[in-house]
């Protein structure tokens, strides 16, 4: 009656009809998902089934070697890398990777296993050492399936793959670093952190970077079709890396195609809309389980005494896996302690950031609205409406799979 007082008198007599309606959450079921890998709610199960723990820690250095190292100098491995692109990157790139040589002391990586609600649910997929493999997931048509009302849901495990690149220390920056991470494009992997790392290090953040669902890094691919001849296993066992290329290729990809190539991100942007927005979600409960992880690690915290030679994806990847005793005194380090000098190098009860590009630029902003731990995110060139990306974005490879 107020805003139509010529139609309607003050009793409401001519009114007939009147209704409400509401619309879909898109964040409950994450907030539900959350809280349970935090111990609270019907789901709450998670957080025993899913601990917060490492699998493993990648053994970069190379075979033989006299000492356990698990972190990789940076600087080394950046000299390896401008000798294998220095044909087919642009001088930007080059310098942002010459700044990271100066900015970042070293990279370590390694991987953690994450509740995965896209398993398998029509009993294809092959025997646990097998998925360990990713090989014969055959869940590139799989969506979540919970009850929030009893808890019931499908959940599988899946490795998520990670790398670290750690500050060189300065005045004004010292451990435990803060942490931001970084979310990369559509097809590609966490390796895409390093070129930005050393304008977060400036600032004492940590760049962390993992793959996202079903992505990864098949590095002879990779050189074949960037058409880049450099074989870069020689240069990095000349430096001690031996197993670099190895651990670089420790990831989440796998033939969707069947046709024997590793197709990263095959699966992710599909007609199947309701896939496509679960890959999304499950990237999101990724980092949420990362996140987890990391804050765990509060001075007290040690490593396992022992590697679990038992975990499928222990064993899938044994040559790569380092022991938890960085300093070889028999006892495990303090979680988050890389480098073996006694002090935790980031991670803990702290604010935690993001950010990203295309891909990392949509994740980005979701993980933010669903993860209170973050301070702030920064998502870069998202896009927006996948309809118009397919349509009109002129990067290789997004239309297509749009």
């Amino acid at each position: 009656p107020e805003a139509y007082p010529e139609r309607f008198g003050p009793s409401l007599e001519n009114v007939r009809f009147a209704w409400s309606f509401t619309t879909q959450t898109t964040t409950y079921e994450m907030e539900q998902i959350r809280a349970g890998m935090y111990g609270h709610g019907n789901l709450s199960y998670i957080a025993r089934e899913y601990p917060a723990d490492l699998t493993m820690i990648q053994m970069m250095q190379s075979d033989g070697a006299d000492e356990q190292v698990l972190v990789a100098p940076v600087r080394s491995l950046i000299d390896v890398l401008l000798q294998v692109f220095a044909e087919s990157e642009d001088a930007e790139t080059i310098d942002a990777l010459l700044q990271a040589g100066e900015e970042v002391a070293y990279v370590v990586g390694g991987s953690f296993e994450t509740p995965y609600f896209l398993v398998d649910k029509d009993g294809l997929h092959g025997t646990v050492a097998e998925r360990a493999r990713n090989e014969n997931t055959y869940d590139d048509d799989e969506v979540f399936e919970i009850d929030f009302s009893t808890g019931q849901a499908v959940i599988g495990s899946d490795e998520v793959t990670w790398w670290c690149m750690v500050p060189t220390e300065k005045p004004g920056r010292k451990p435990p670093y803060l942490v931001v991470l970084y979310g990369h494009g559509y097809g590609s992997s966490r390796l895409e952190g390093i070129g930005f790392s050393a304008q977060m290090a400036k600032f004492g953040l940590v760049t962390c970077s993992m793959d996202n669902a079903g992505h990864g890094l098949p590095v002879d691919r990779f050189l074949k079709e960037d058409n880049i001849a450099v074989d870069p296993e020689p240069l990095l066992e000349n430096i001690g890396l031996g197993n670099m290329v190895n651990a670089l290729n420790h990831g989440r990809h796998r033939d969707v195609t069947n046709d024997g190539l590793l197709d990263p991100g095959g699966d992710y942007w599909v007609a199947d809309v309701f896939h496509t927005r679960d890959n999304v979600r499950q990237t999101t409960i990724d980092y949420m389980q990362f996140i987890r992880i990391m804050r765990s690690w509060d001075g007290t915290k040690r490593w396992p005494t022992a590697i679990d030679e038992d975990n499928p994806y222990v064993q899938a990847q044994r040559p790569i896996v380092a022991g938890w005793d960085t300093d070889l005194d028999g006892q495990p380090e303090l979680a988050g302690d890389f480098n073996g000098d006694g002090v935790v190098d980031f991670g803990g009860n702290q604010p935690y950031y993001a950010w990203g590009q295309s891909l990392g630029g949509i994740q980005s902003a979701v993980l933010l609205a669903i993860e209170p731990l973050l301070r702030a995110a920064a998502p870069t060139a998202g896009g927006a409406g996948l309809g118009d990306i397919g349509i009109r974005s002129s990067q290789s490879g997004v239309p297509e799979a749009v």
